[in-house]
């Protein structure tokens, strides 16, 4: 049995600009995605909602487009809709299971893991300061949070 489970966190604000959708395709096709709104943009949760909604939209049209081609798409939707709504940016993370085949795509510093037994992977690594700074060793992972 094949699992997707979605999560997420307030972070240091009282708003979420966070936006998840979980969609079973059948034919054991799946998909999870996970945008969180940038809470420093004033259209954070505004990005993060259209993401998630033209992801599942796409994906409705063709469930193999190819990753690097949803995110390119994913892009340029937000760029027309920051003509009328500027200063707006997101993380993304979509996952998608055909059968026993997992895709994964991530932009930003919003996580994917892979459970498996006793034992938890990442899947995705941060595309954020705190992260180049772990792997210059300025930081380890533990102490990063006192930035």
């Amino acid at each position: 049995m094949n699992t997707m489970v979605a999560t997420q966190t307030l972070g240091y604000g009282d708003t979420n600009d966070d936006a998840t959708m979980a969609l079973d395709f059948g034919a054991r096709r799946k998909l999870a995605v996970l945008a969180d709104g940038v809470g420093s943009t004033k259209a954070g949760g505004l990005a993060a909602s259209e993401s998630v909604s033209y992801v599942c939209e796409k994906l409705l049209e063709d469930f193999s487009l190819p990753m690097d081609d949803l995110f390119h798409l994913v892009q340029r939707h937000l760029e027309k809709i920051s003509i009328s709504q500027p200063s707006m940016a997101t993380t993304l993370t979509v996952v998608r299971a055909n059968g026993l085949l997992f895709d994964v795509g991530h932009v930003g510093d919003t996580r994917a893991y892979h459970l498996r037994g006793s034992g938890i992977v990442d899947l995705t690594r941060d595309q954020n300061q705190g992260q180049l700074l772990i792997e210059q060793g300025v930081f380890d992972r533990q102490n990063i949070h006192r930035l």
